[in-house]
C-alpha cells in the first residue's frame, strides 16, 4: 500500500482484519508461510523484511537487509527458510 502499510483483509467478508505499520517504503511483496496461517512475512523498497504474527496483529521479527530492494519472497514449503530477492 503507498501509505507503507500492510492491509490484511477477510477475503470472504471483505472486513479489514490487520493494519500493519513498520514499512519505511511501499511494502512490495507479502507471502503467507505454507503451514502457519498465523505467520506472514512482507518486504519492501527500503530494505526491511517483515514477519508478522497475524493472530496477534503485532509484528514477530523485523530484518533490515542493508540497502537492497526486497520485491520477492517466498517460504521454503517443507523447511524454515525465508528467500527474498
Amino acid at each position: 500500500h503507498s501509505s507503507h502499510e500492510v492491509l490484511i483483509t477477510n477475503a470472504q467478508t471483505g472486513r479489514l482484519v490487520h493494519t500493519f505499520y513498520r514499512h519505511p517504503r511501499t511494502p512490495w511483496t507479502v507471502k503467507w508461510h505454507p503451514r502457519d496461517m498465523n505467520l506472514c512475512a512482507s518486504g519492501c523498497l527500503g530494505s526491511r523484511l517483515i514477519l508478522w504474527d497475524t493472530k496477534s496483529g503485532s509484528s514477530y521479527k523485523d530484518i533490515v537487509v542493508g540497502d537492497k530492494e526486497i520485491v520477492t519472497l517466498d517460504f521454503h514449503p517443507s523447511q524454515d527458510y525465508l528467500l527474498f530477492g
